[in-house]
């Protein structure tokens, strides 16, 4: 390892993580109970520290989001971090029907908390009673629409993510890491019949993705091995987003490729 100036002091080896992903990368359900049930970036960054890597994750990760909007804000949410590892965590949500917009789903489902007695009566009175519609409505419309309609495409959802892949790869030549969807538990396939055949479609289209890119520092992370370890209920209450453990395990499976690539050659200090 190199040393500072002669002294004999090894430097540490330091790395920037980002990820980028939808709310699967971000919440833990529970909600947190307290600071160690983190989500897997935080748990990442203090593994790496533990093992005297100085490390500092950026988690990117934004409700809703999908890969296609990454793009037009990828200089500030990626460049700007100048990044030596990018985890992307997409497919769960562009894999879904689209019955209702995105636009709506956000606006709808967004927490938005007020003090101001009008806002709070206007969420009351339609808000929930919206939120409660919407989500009676869901499992008939899924039957209905089948494969349909997605909220994005399977031929633009690969195109998209090749074309993520491809900048990042050439402006930062960052080891690029692509989570496979969490398989979607129980409550979400009764929520949406039909999701968890859409999240293997969508699985599938990341696989042949980085196949095809055939570049090695672009790997795939099955995260359906979490699922698979844990069974559904430890790892994903509410069938979408990560436990503690959950995301635990998922830091885990990260960890291993970032390891083998930081003692590869050239990326000591």
């Amino acid at each position: 390892m190199s040393t500072a100036g002669g002294a004999g002091t090894p430097l540490p080896r330091r790395v920037r993580v980002v990820v980028l992903g939808n709310s699967t990368a971000m919440y833990v359900r529970p909600r947190r109970k307290d600071r160690r049930d983190r989500n897997y970036g935080e748990l990442l960054e203090e593994s790496l520290r533990q093992r005297g890597i100085d490390a500092f994750v950026v988690n990117e990760a934004r409700w809703w989001d999908m890969v296609h909007r990454v793009l037009p804000r990828w200089e500030a949410t990626v460049n700007a971090h100048v990044p030596d590892i990018v985890i992307l965590n997409f497919g769960l949500g562009e894999c879904q029907p689209n019955f209702f917009s995105s636009t709506v789903l956000r606006w709808v489902y967004t927490w938005r908390p007020t003090l101001n007695p009008v806002g709070s009566r206007f969420r009351s009175i339609v808000v929930r009673p919206l939120q409660r519609a919407m989500a009676a409505s869901m499992p008939h419309l899924s039957r209905r629409v089948g494969m349909r309609t997605w909220r994005l495409p399977p031929k633009r959802f690969r195109s998209e993510l090749t074309r993520l892949i491809e900048i990042t790869r050439r402006e930062t030549g960052a080891l690029v890491l692509v989570l496979t969807p969490n398989p979607p538990g129980p409550f979400l396939q009764n929520l949406m019949p039909g999701v968890d055949d859409r999240a293997v479609i969508y699985g599938d289209l990341i696989r042949t993705v980085v196949a095809d890119l055939a570049d090695p520092e672009v790997q795939i992370v099955e995260a359906g091995a979490v699922v698979d370890k844990l069974g559904w209920r430890k790892t994903m209450l509410d069938g979408l987003h990560y436990t503690a453990r959950g995301h635990q395990e998922v830091a885990a499976l990260l960890e291993e490729p970032v390891l083998k690539w930081l003692d590869g050659p050239g990326q000591v200090g």
